[in-house]
C-alpha cells in the first residue's frame, strides 16, 4: 500500500463561528494522499476546494478535525512552527503568483532563502539550477513586471522549488494561461512528479481532466466530499 505524505481525518472549517455571519465553508472531509502522487481537488468556484488547500498547505487551521502531513499532526500548531514547517516541507504556488513586481527574476525566486545561512555563492547556485528546470533562467535579471503570464507561472514555480520541499501545492496553475501555455506547466509538473514529488493541485480548469499526471481526484462541492462524477 502506498505510504500516505498527507491525511485529513474529518476536517471542517467554520469562519465566523457563532456569529450571525457564520459560513461553514468545508464539513467533515476526510482524504488520503499518497507520496509522490498528484491528486487534483477539483469543483466549482466557491466549492471549498481553496479553503480546503489552505488547510492541507499549513496555511491555516481546521475547526475541527485533523490534518496530518509527514506523520505529524499540525492541525493546531502555533504559527511559529507551521511557519517552518512550511519552510522545510512545502512549496506553495499561489494563484496570483505573489510575485515582487518591482524585484528581478532572480530576487523573487530567491526570496525564500534570505533566513538562511547561505553564501552569495550558494544562492546563485541554487537559483540558477531550479530556474533552468522550469526553462525561466534567460529571464533572471527581468523585472516580474515585464514577464509574460506563463514567466510568471514559471518564476512562481521555481521560488516555489526553490528550497527542494517534498510537496509541491498549486493554486489554479493554469487559470491564468491559455492552452499552450498549460500544457507546458503540466509538463513541467510532470518532470517535478518523476523526481519524485508529491503535487496537490486545486483547480477547476478542465484541462486536467483526465490527465496522465493526476493519480487521484478528490470533487469538492458545497464544503464536502463528492463522487468524482458530481464535479
Amino acid at each position: 500500500m502506498p505510504e500516505q505524505i498527507i491525511k485529513a481525518v474529518n476536517v471542517s472549517k467554520i469562519f465566523n463561528k457563532g456569529r450571525r455571519n457564520e459560513t461553514v465553508a468545508l464539513q467533515d472531509i476526510s482524504l488520503e494522499i499518497a507520496r509522490n502522487s498528484a491528486v487534483l481537488l477539483r469543483g466549482p468556484s466557491g466549492s471549498g476546494k481553496t479553503t480546503l488547500l489552505t488547510l492541507l498547505s499549513a496555511l491555516t487551521k481546521p475547526t475541527s478535525g485533523t490534518i496530518i502531513c509527514l506523520e505529524q499532526d499540525i492541525s493546531h500548531w502555533q504559527e511559529k512552527f507551521l511557519t517552518g514547517f512550511r519552510r522545510r516541507h512545502l512549496g506553495i504556488i499561489f494563484q496570483n503568483f505573489n510575485l515582487i513586481k518591482t524585484l528581478s527574476v532572480f530576487d523573487n525566486i530567491a526570496v525564500p532563502l534570505i533566513p538562511l545561512p547561505l553564501s552569495a555563492a550558494e544562492i546563485r547556485e541554487k537559483v540558477h539550477e531550479i530556474s533552468a528546470l522550469v526553462q525561466i533562467d534567460h529571464r533572471l535579471q527581468y523585472k516580474a513586471a515585464t514577464l509574460s503570464g506563463g514567466e510568471q507561472q514559471r518564476v512562481a514555480i521555481a521560488r516555489a522549488l526553490i528550497q527542494d520541499p517534498e510537496i509541491l501545492i498549486a493554486d489554479e496553475p493554469t487559470a491564468h494561461l491559455d492552452s499552450r501555455l498549460s500544457s507546458e506547466i503540466l509538463t513541467i509538473f510532470s518532470d517535478l512528479k518523476q523526481r519524485g514529488k508529491t503535487i496537490l493541485i486545486a483547480t477547476h480548469d478542465p484541462v486536467l481532466n483526465g490527465h496522465p499526471l493526476i493519480d487521484a481526484v478528490f470533487c469538492i462541492k458545497d464544503g464536502r466530499l463528492e463522487p468524482d462524477h458530481v464535479c
